[in-house]
């Protein structure tokens, strides 16, 4: 995904990508399952989502 396309793209589709990415990772085993959580709740926090476990900011 290139720069402009992820400035434009909606924060579901930017999730959408990075999940994509960690998931080619994980099958070529350059991360842990554990490593792909941790990364997908960085990036769902960072993009604005309520992340598993955690209560959403009032």
């Amino acid at each position: 995904m290139r720069i402009n396309d992820v400035l434009q793209a909606s924060p579901l589709s930017v999730l959408a990508a990075r999940f994509r990415g960690l998931s080619r990772q994980l099958a070529a085993g350059e991360i842990t399952r554990e490593q792909l959580e941790a990364r997908m709740a960085e990036s769902r926090r960072t993009l604005g989502f309520p992340v598993d476990g955690e209560r959403e900011a009032c």
